[in-house]
């Protein structure tokens, strides 16, 4: 397992985006990552992991969940034109947590860390792994 916090703005009741693809599974906008975490991120997939979507990170994350698939897109018109995608099951342990991971000033994710919370030493059924 892993986690993952993520800078993501606000936008009308949500956050900006996010698409909701049903049955409480939602898909994240493409976004950029080192090609190193993108790599990273790809090999270690199939783990399974957490996702948390802060709109500061001084505050708590306000959205997330168990990350079920990444996937690596293009952009071709961005500074950085290799994205990935994260498709995941929300849960309520996704809102509330602190930010964990690199936090400089110009720092828009935490890359990848450990999973040190309760939950995210469980399984999507709640099952301790």
């Amino acid at each position: 397992m892993w986690a993952v916090h993520i800078k993501c703005e606000p936008e009308g009741i949500g956050l900006r985006g996010m698409t909701q693809i049903g049955g409480g599974l939602y898909r994240s906008e493409a976004l950029p990552f080192t090609a190193g975490e993108a790599k990273t991120f790809l090999a270690r997939a199939q783990e399974g992991g957490w996702v948390y979507f802060h709109p500061t990170k001084a505050g708590t994350s306000v959205f997330g969940g168990v990350c079920l698939h990444v996937e690596k897109v293009q952009v071709d018109d961005a500074a950085i034109e290799d994205r990935l995608v994260f498709e995941f099951r929300a849960r309520r342990e996704g809102s509330g947590n602190a930010w964990r991971g690199r936090d400089h000033m110009r720092a828009w994710t935490g890359g990848i860390v450990e999973p040190t919370l309760p939950h995210e030493r469980r399984d999507d059924e709640g099952q301790r792994q």
